[in-house]
């Protein structure tokens, strides 16, 4: 079982990355931070293989390199095929959703207003067996969470 856990978001609003950030503060759990998919993107494609994270969160609609965009170049690269990513937004649009789908996401999630419930959610996110949602294995194993 995984001791530590290294999580990346990109995300290009501050509050939001900081919220998520103290939501997932635990001493076994390390979150590192962009502002935008770009950003995201050029790390991973550059990071060494012990700096790669365990999973990716990533909000849609971010200037420079949006999260679509970012999620379809992350698994353009075979290295990146089972690393869980999760879009992270406050869309709820069918349409989006069915799209990041289409594109390889593992799981979308919607914002939470309640700092109570992006704690929980973000802890069940944590907890679940990835290797049971494996990203374009058919929409039954697409997760979508409105929280």
């Amino acid at each position: 079982m995984q001791t530590h856990r290294k999580i990346f978001l990109a995300d290009d609003d501050i509050d939001d990355r900081e919220l998520f950030i103290e939501a997932l503060s635990q001493p076994d759990i390390s979150v590192m931070d962009f502002p935008n998919g770009k950003a995201l993107l050029t790390y991973l494609t550059t990071a060494e293989e012990q700096s790669l994270p365990d999973m990716i969160f990533l909000d849609l609609n971010m200037p420079v390199m949006g999260g679509k965009e970012c999620l379809r170049h992350i698994r353009s690269f075979k290295k990146f095929d089972d690393l869980p990513i999760i879009i992270y937004s406050t869309s709820s649009n069918n349409k989006e959703i069915e799209e990041t789908f289409a594109l390889g996401a593992n799981l979308y999630v919607t914002k939470s207003s309640s700092y109570m419930s992006l704690k929980k959610t973000l802890e069940d996110i944590i907890r679940l067996d990835w290797a049971a949602h494996p990203p374009h294995h058919g929409l039954a194993n697409f997760v979508y969470k409105l929280t």
